[in-house]
């Protein structure tokens, strides 16, 4: 089973806290998208680990260096096949960009597979992908990305960050650009057939038909079974309401 390592990034609280903006703090939005992005992972099949598991946690033992090292052993310790980091930029811009230490190999293509896939979904700017020599990018043994997913101080950017439904657009983003990175299919999701209501007339004809379909019954134009249903879909009451309505059962 595929194992990708999912790190939201920075600390509840501590060294290795996050950037504000908008009312928002980093390291909380990174963990809801990353919390999100689990679910849609485990959804493909794929083992799944965060290097923070609940909102509250911090990683490493208090300062910056241990934060970012604690993570990345963590992953090279478990084997991941793939690390992606979770972050929210700032300093005035917008858009969304996807880091990797080099360009060229695995670690490239699975950044640019996010970073398409995240500005489908989000629709925010593509900012490109970006090499940088990021700790968590450099020591990681496995494929490795950093994911900013918005700038928390724009004000258009971070409006995505605020609910459930902004934050699971991204985590699908990033989500379809692992799956697109390893060539799997994400499963379509379970589309429930649309059933009409079949009435029983004793209990669910709805008061506006019951006029009609008693005249029907009395002439013996319909039979209930047993129970009294009528195998009746609310299109076909409606029906012969409006033909009861048009003279055609006097």
């Amino acid at each position: 089973m595929l194992k990708v390592m999912i790190d939201p990034g920075h600390n509840y609280s501590g060294a290795d806290t996050g950037a504000q903006g908008n009312g928002l703090r980093e390291q909380d939005v990174t963990f809801h998208v990353s919390e999100k992005l689990a679910v849609f992972l485990r959804d493909m099949g794929l083992d799944v680990r965060m290097t923070r598991n609940r909102l509250e946690d911090n990683v490493g033992n208090g300062t910056l260096s241990s934060s970012l090292n604690t993570r990345a052993d963590m992953a090279n310790e478990w084997g991941a096949d793939i690390f992606v980091s979770v972050h929210c930029n700032s300093g005035g811009g917008t858009g969304v960009e996807t880091y990797c230490y080099r360009k060229s190999g695995e670690a490239g293509r699975l950044a640019q597979d996010i970073q398409t896939e995240l500005v489908a979904a989000s629709g925010l700017r593509d900012r490109g992908v970006k090499t940088k020599n990021l700790l968590v990018l450099r020591k990681t043994l496995m494929p490795a990305v950093l994911a900013e997913i918005g700038f928390i101080d724009s004000a258009t950017d971070s409006a995505l960050f605020r609910d459930d439904a902004g934050q699971q657009e991204i985590a699908d983003g990033i989500a379809q650009g692992i799956a697109n990175y390893f060539g799997i299919r994400r499963p379509e999701p379970e589309v429930q057939p649309i059933v009409e209501p079949i009435y029983n007339w004793t209990l669910e004809v709805p008061e506006w038909g019951r006029s009609t379909i008693q005249k029907l019954l009395d002439k013996g134009w319909l039979r209930g079974d047993e129970s009294g249903a009528l195998g009746l879909t609310e299109t076909a009451v409606r029906l012969l309401v409006i033909n009861d309505r048009a003279g055609l059962y006097n």
